[in-house]
């Protein structure tokens, strides 16, 4: 008695970790519960539809649950058809068996999108200062993603988390002051976002190393950091003298040569209202050479000054 009952357990836990095996491995395919699951999604989200092909069930063993997932499925938002390369819905097993199936999460993974694509799904979301910046300052780029989203009971969404990257973008900060051959990876969800790796240059300007974290509490604190090269000469300074508010003594007669690391740190209140900021940097300047449009006059010294220039010095600059 005592034999056959080990060889029941010893059976029963072959056979579950066989099965657990197969469908972390390949899954299992069906077409069973493809309507149901659209149909799912489809009554409770007025402004998405979503058509499922071919699905599998699957088995995630890091986050040990049940999931169906399908390729290249039919996303469409207020009549845009959004490129996904794959869904996973994750599924509460125990409602399988009843007459109302739960949905937990859903996990989109996009297709590489270029910036005209996303330009029109934003236009279609809800409007915010992120959103007219890209649709005004943003003119090139690609970005993938993945978004997680949890869901309640209704599956009314009640958290997310994105993940992504962007590459080759391009902004037109000013006329003629572009950033060109941008690129970083980001993470965001309903409180924090995070981006990091974040690369850009301008004309003379080559910004590395870069990382910017928004938190979203009862303030936003906004925190950066990152590193610039910069190769200013006669022929881009033009580019830049147009952010300098007072030009009394300064023409296009300019060139610095530098390697710089700079840290931000700003507090807003829920009005985007200042309430707190510091800027810190520090690092080389290679040289330095200022032709003055207007020689400054000055009782202490016996020549006025026309030219300012610096060469490898070492600086540290904290304003706040």
């Amino acid at each position: 008695m005592k034999k056959l009952f080990f060889f029941i357990i010893i059976s029963i836990f072959l056979i579950l970790s066989l099965s657990i095996a197969v469908l972390s491995i390949s899954g299992y395919e069906t077409n069973r519960f493809n309507n149901i699951i659209s149909k799912k999604i489809n009554e409770n989200n007025k402004y998405v539809t979503v058509s499922l092909k071919k699905i599998k069930f699957k088995f995630d063993y890091k986050d040990i649950s049940l999931f169906v997932e399908t390729k290249n499925p039919k996303l469409n938002y207020q009549n845009l058809d959004i490129p996904i390369e794959d869904i996973k819905v994750y599924i509460n097993f125990l409602s399988l068996f009843k007459s109302n199936i739960q949905i937990d999460k859903i996990n989109i993974t996009t297709k590489n999108m270029n910036i005209n694509q996303l330009k029109k799904i934003i236009i279609k979301s809800k409007p915010s200062n992120l959103n007219s910046l890209i649709i005004n300052k943003v003119t090139k780029g690609n970005l993938v993603t993945n978004i997680e989203l949890f869901l309640d009971k209704n599956l009314k969404i009640k958290n997310f988390i994105a993940t992504g990257n962007i590459n080759n973008m391009t902004v037109e900060i000013k006329k003629n002051l572009i950033l060109d051959k941008t690129s970083f990876t980001f993470f965001a969800d309903a409180t924090d976002i995070l981006i990091k790796n974040i690369k850009s240059s301008s004309n003379g300007i080559l910004l590395n190393n870069g990382t910017l974290k928004i938190e979203k509490n009862e303030k936003i604190v906004v925190k950066s950091d990152f590193s610039t090269i910069t190769n200013i000469n006669k022929d881009n300074i033009s580019n830049y003298l147009t952010l300098i508010k007072n030009l009394k003594y300064l023409n296009e007669n300019i060139s610095f040569t530098t390697n710089i690391n700079h840290n931000l740190d700003y507090v807003f209140d829920k009005t985007l209202k200042i309430l707190n900021f510091s800027y810190k940097s520090k690092g080389l300047i290679e040289d330095l050479k200022i032709v003055l449009n207007k020689k400054i006059k000055s009782d202490f010294l016996k020549n006025d000054i026309n030219t300012i220039n610096f060469q490898n010095t070492n600086f540290n600059l904290d304003y706040n």
